[in-house]
């Protein structure tokens, strides 16, 4: 017998892996036509897969001993029984691999064609000891043996009758094997294929069956629960994703009223009027909206916290109205003037003006009128204010321009504020060209804030002028100072 037929302690190494390939394989090696390269390699990993054998299955034996003493112990542990029990299948799994594995190394050292002609061989071994097992001589040393050894402490029989018993099952025998043979050899070969030979590697493989359904079924039950968990996750992932999303528009929210805390603007409310259709209540708190912006990035913080507006029917005599009405905070607009966002800028720029500086003179007065057309104009980035509202009321092109050459000479001291407020509106538009706009729309806008009551009724605007070049210093060193100064000069304005 070779020596990898056994294994210590008993344990005997897959006959069918024997014989069915390594013992196939170098027995029939003048027939496969191996080299001898091959046959070196095919022999050492013969010889490797024997000692792994050897050593899985001594570990395996252990395994087998220590289960048979949890099994003794009172009380029976069921945790560490399960446990060896997993040991135990993870053992003869490997062992299962391992020889898988060793098949398909060894194949892989042979050619296609060999791998073929081995295929045949095999078939034809296989198929020798099957016919061999059911030999009508094989039949009769079994059906005698088992005679023997079932009557061999009895009398009751006699042999004459014993033989004739043999023989009739002899017969019947061959008969079975004739009909029973070719599927218990195709049988044969399956379980060989899967490492069965015996009735006790059955019986093992049947217990394994069982303890891979048992736990087939245990897996499906967790299955089951992960998916009841996987449901209530996704229920609670929708949740929280829900509270997220209310969490980052509170958080917008409390960042807005930071934000309106620190800066705050006034809120527009609209009085209910006739005239005023939804479109038009959005088209007008949208632009306003903006502008206000504007003012912020100026440095402006509202004074009173809200303003009105009042959009009103246009009069059936006389000409549209807008005008921002001081004592009630509201801007006044006629329907047909709504629809030119420049006349709704201009007003508020009177709030914001004259909230920040509330009495005055009558040069103050122009000079208000002059920067409450110069901040609609430059927001705009246009010299041309209320092109719209003027061609409908007036029909004319504009109501100011401020890219213009006017001089304090050319209107009386008497005539129209917005008259000589065009032509404060005309200097600041050249300081506009002077300089960045942003940067002469933040220096006009500081140099009204330090307007006093004092120097509105008893100057001609000298003292706004001096403080404006006074702010100039700040913006390049003073570059543009004397320039700037030029610019009212040239205007007629005696500093």
């Amino acid at each position: 017998m070779k020596d990898e037929d056994n294994i210590s302690s008993g344990l005997k190494v897959n006959s069918v892996f024997n014989d069915s390939f390594f013992s196939i394989v170098l027995e029939q090696q003048e027939k496969l036509n191996l080299s001898t390269e091959q046959i070196e390699k095919l022999k050492k990993l013969q010889s490797e897969f024997l000692k792994e054998t050897l050593k899985r299955n001594a570990e395996l034996q252990v395994a087998e001993i220590e289960l048979n003493e949890l099994q003794t112990q009172d009380p029976l542990d069921l945790g560490k029984v399960d446990a060896k029990l997993k040991q135990i299948e993870a053992f003869r799994t490997e062992l299962r691999l391992a020889y898988i594995k060793t098949i398909e190394t060894g194949k892989a050292l042979l050619t296609p064609q060999q791998q073929k002609n081995l295929a045949l061989l095999e078939k034809t071994v296989l198929m020798s000891l099957d016919q061999e097992y059911w030999s009508e001589s094989r039949l009769d040393q079994q059906i005698q043996t088992t005679l023997k050894e079932q009557f061999k402490d009895q009398k009751v029989v006699e042999i004459e009758t014993a033989e004739a018993i043999a023989t009739r099952l002899s017969n019947w025998a061959k008969l079975l094997g004739f009909f029973v043979g070719t599927p218990l050899v195709f049988l044969g070969l399956v379980l060989g294929f899967f490492g069965i030979k015996t009735f006790d590697d059955l019986q093992k493989a049947i217990i394994n069956s069982e303890l891979i359904l048992n736990q087939s079924k245990t897996l499906q039950d967790k299955l089951q629960t992960l998916k009841k968990e996987s449901a209530i996750l996704e229920s609670n992932s929708q949740y929280l994703k829900e509270k997220f999303t209310d969490y980052q528009q509170l958080e917008q929210e409390l960042s807005r009223l930071a934000t309106k805390y620190q800066d705050p603007e006034d809120l527009i409310t609209f009085k209910p009027s006739a005239v005023l259709n939804p479109e038009l209540k959005n088209a007008l708190e949208e632009s306003l909206a903006k502008f206000q912006k504007y003012f912020q990035n100026l440095g402006y913080k509202s004074q009173t916290g809200q303003i009105g507006v009042d959009i009103r029917p246009d009069p059936v005599k006389g000409f549209p109205i807008a005008y921002y009405e001081t004592s009630k905070n509201q801007i006044v607009l006629s329907e047909s003037l709504a629809i030119d966002q420049e006349v709704l800028f201009r007003e508020y720029a009177h709030h914001v003006l004259i909230t920040l500086v509330p009495y005055w003179g009558q040069v103050y007065r122009e000079i208000e009128s002059g920067l409450a057309d110069y901040f609609p104009c430059s927001f705009t980035n246009d010299p041309v204010l209320g092109e719209i509202a003027a061609k409908i009321v007036f029909n004319q092109d504009y109501i100011r321009n401020l890219d213009n050459n006017f001089k304090f000479s050319d209107f009386s001291p008497n005539a129209p504020v917005q008259q000589r407020g065009a032509i404060w509106g005309g200097a600041f538009w050249e300081i506009r060209q002077l300089l960045k706009p942003e940067v002469a729309d933040r220096l006009l806008f500081s140099t009204w804030k330090t307007v006093t009551s004092n120097e509105n009724l008893n100057d001609q605007g000298e003292n706004f002028v001096k403080s404006l070049l006074e702010q100039a210093k700040s913006v390049e060193r003073g570059k543009y100072t004397t320039q700037i100064r030029s610019i009212f000069a040239a205007r007629g304005l005696k500093l």
